[in-house]
Order: C-alpha cells, then sequence, then structure tokens
C-alpha cells in the first residue's frame, strides 16, 4: 500500500522524510507500504530557539493561520476528559475565527496530490498534518456518496495528532469532538495512533483516536513526548502494528 506522508506544522516534504527515515525503511523491507510525501503551501518560521528542531528552511504549515494549535501548555487537563481540553483550547486561542476557506483550500490541495497519484490508497500525517488528513477522512465519506464513487482513503497512520476540523456557522472552524457529534461524521476506517503519554499535545492526540472505530483504530503509546519517535525498538512496534492495519484494509 501506498501512503501520503503528511508533516507537522514547521515541517517539509524533505525533513520529514528524513525525520522518518528509520521508519520507512523498516516497512519498506518488510514490504508493508511504499511512500510519498507532501507539504503545506504556506512559508512558516519557527519560534526563536527551534530553527534547528523543525529542520533546515524552507518550513511550511498547512493551515494559514495562528491559532489552531496555540499554546496547550499552559491549558490544564479538563476533568476526566481530553475532550474538555481541547474546548478550553477553542476558547482560548479562538480557533473559531480561523476561516474554513483556509482550512479548506489545505485539504483540497492534498486531495489534488492524491489525485494526481492513483497508487495512494493510505494516509501517514503527524501533528498539524494529522489534523488536515483526519478532516481529510471525513471528506473523503462525503465526497464519495456526493459522487457516487469508491472512497480513496483505505487507512491512516497518525502520529500524535489533532481531531478533525469541519466549517462551523459564519465560515469559521471548529474541531470535531466526539462526545459532540454523531457516528455519520465518525472516522471509521481503519487507523493507527501512535502517541506518547509525555506529549504537551496529549489530549489532541486521544481526541483523534477517541474520533475513531474502536473495532478498527489501534494506539501506540511510546511514552515519549512529540518528536517522532526513531529509536530502532519503536520502529518495529510501529512496524508490527502497520501491518496489522493494511491487513484491515
Amino acid at each position: 500500500m501506498k501512503f501520503l506522508c503528511l508533516p507537522g506544522t514547521f515541517g517539509s516534504a524533505v525533513n520529514f522524510e528524513t525525520q522518518l527515515q528509520p521508519l520507512v525503511f523498516r516497512l519498506k523491507e518488510h514490504g508493508i507500504a511504499q511512500f510519498s510525501f507532501t507539504q503545506g503551501q504556506h512559508k512558516a518560521t519557527p519560534p526563536p530557539g527551534f530553527e534547528r528542531y523543525f529542520g533546515v528552511a524552507p518550513n511550511y504549515r498547512f493551515v494559514g493561520f495562528d491559532g489552531l494549535h496555540g499554546n496547550i501548555r499552559n491549558l490544564t487537563v479538563g476533568e476526566g476528559y481530553h475532550e474538555d481540553t481541547m474546548r478550553r483550547h477553542v476558547r482560548t486561542n479562538k480557533v473559531d475565527r480561523c476561516p474554513w476557506a483556509n482550512v479548506q483550500d489545505a485539504v483540497n490541495y492534498v486531495f489534488e496530490t492524491m489525485e494526481a497519484d492513483q497508487d495512494i490508497q493510505g494516509l501517514l500525517a503527524y501533528s498539524e498534518g494529522a489534523m488536515i488528513a483526519a478532516t481529510m477522512v471525513l471528506q473523503d465519506t462525503q465526497r464519495a456518496v456526493r459522487d457516487s464513487r469508491p472512497r480513496r482513503i483505505k487507512c491512516a497512520i497518525f502520529l500524535s495528532g489533532w481531531p478533525p476540523l469541519c466549517e462551523r456557522e459564519g465560515g469559521g472552524t471548529s474541531l470535531v469532538l466526539a462526545d459532540e457529534t454523531t457516528k455519520d461524521m465518525m472516522i471509521d476506517i481503519p487507523t493507527l495512533h501512535v502517541l506518547g503519554c509525555n506529549d504537551p499535545y496529549l489530549a489532541g492526540a486521544v481526541s483523534l483516536y477517541n474520533m475513531c472505530d474502536e473495532d478498527t483504530a489501534e494506539l501506540l503509546d511510546h511514552g515519549m513526548g512529540h518528536a517522532i519517535p526513531r529509536d530502532a525498538d519503536t520502529v518495529e512496534l510501529i512496524c508490527d502494528a502497520a501491518r496489522r492495519l493494511v491487513d484491515k484494509v
């Protein structure tokens, strides 16, 4: 199966391929998957002190809006629910002020990339890229019904991540959260969720997992933070989980 890979904010196709190299090498070696890489259209400058962390310039983001992620490190976890943390984040960072057109432009751009390569059937996405990928999965279902065609996206691997987005009344943007939505708005394709329990964005990753079909979603906690795991043991665990994912398709 061929996966289209979407980096996070301040990423690029070149840097993401470098970051994923240990995982990509093993997945190819095992004959599990092939890969293509894309990136956002908006140039972005990493915060001071993080230039080397995100890799060589130029860096990009998918959505041309600064408030989607904000500083979630300053948020306290809502009582009992990661979704409560996300709702607090929406209010604090005024996510609803992000024009939906900005999000839809990013989604359309990645769909166009998929259309140019009909071999792509899966998405492998990190952080902001996972948010765009999750939004694409929901829209792919809607487009398939509208256009009377098979769905393009058969499965997805989310590294960290963020729940999908939808348009809100007035042209703004909302997060789609599991405890606020109906079953027909859930992600029902097989998914693999690779996250770290020490990730400051953990609430986003778990909220994305909660949006997925519990019968076909698998969660792998590598015990670290937000960075992409590259150590040999974790890479092998992800490879094994990716094989199970592809076998479900």
